[in-house]
């Protein structure tokens, strides 16, 4: 199991910046010898700062797969 977090803010002008967050959460799990499924779920915000939220964005990713190796 893995979890994590990024923020990073970047100044646009002189009174403003954009920010961006990202939470992330993922899980390995091994069914048999070769057999792994894993999982990984990501949230993202972006804000451009300004007063008009016609910028800002949001995004939801949820990955799920499977590995066979032999």
């Amino acid at each position: 199991v893995a979890a994590g977090y990024l923020h990073s803010e970047k100044q646009t002008a002189a009174t403003t910046s954009s920010d961006a967050d990202m939470f992330t959460i993922g899980a390995n799990y091994t069914v048999a010898e070769g057999l792994d499924f894993y999982g990984e779920f990501n949230y993202v915000e972006l804000e451009d700062g300004l007063a008009a939220t016609l910028n800002d964005n949001e995004a939801t990713t949820i990955i799920v797969g499977t590995k066979v190796s032999f």
